[in-house]
């Protein structure tokens, strides 16, 4: 049997095993549900590998701490909580580090202007996962196409239009 498979049930093996990456960073999945609900093994397996985030008990995925950690790898952001997914302050700092967040936040902050506004400066492509109200919104899309100018794709064919008609938008 690969040790990859193995159930632990030892907080200190488990541990061990972690920093020691000898389970290449899949040592959560195969933890007991009690080690699955301890901080401090998945702090430790997150910082390996933030896609064990999926592992974790419900509600560690609850836990800012470990979920902001997570957030560096923007896939991982979508085992977290679906309140902390909701969560406008929580969200806003994890967009400050990690922008592309915004595909896997709830549909009311994608379709807050702060919130989308925060995303695509820091990743204009965001602009896809943003309300329709949003990618109507001249201020929103100017935002984005300053960071980068393909996210006008993602804008509504009206605003698109009046931006390619009125080049003077664009600069």
């Amino acid at each position: 049997m690969c040790n990859e498979m193995i159930k632990y049930n030892n907080k200190e093996e488990l541990l061990r095993k972690i920093k020691e990456g000898g389970v290449i960073g899949r040592a959560l999945e195969n933890a007991s549900e009690l080690l699955k609900d301890n901080k401090e093994i998945v702090l430790a397996a997150i910082k390996e590998n933030p896609f064990m985030l999926d592992y974790a008990s419900k509600r560690l995925r609850n836990d800012k701490e470990i979920v902001y950690i997570a957030a560096y790898f923007p896939a991982s952001f979508s085992a977290a909580s679906e309140e902390l997914k909701n969560d406008k302050d929580f969200i806003l700092k994890c967009l400050r580090k990690s922008p592309a967040i915004f595909k896997h936040i709830s549909k009311e902050l994608k379709a807050d202007k702060e919130v989308t506004i925060t995303a695509v400066q820091g990743f204009g492509s965001c602009l896809k996962y943003a309300s329709d109200n949003l990618k109507a919104d001249k201020e929103v899309v100017m935002e984005a196409i300053k960071e980068d100018g393909f996210a006008l794709q993602y804008a509504s064919e009206e605003l698109k239009d009046e931006m390619l008609l009125n080049s003077d938008l664009l600069k």
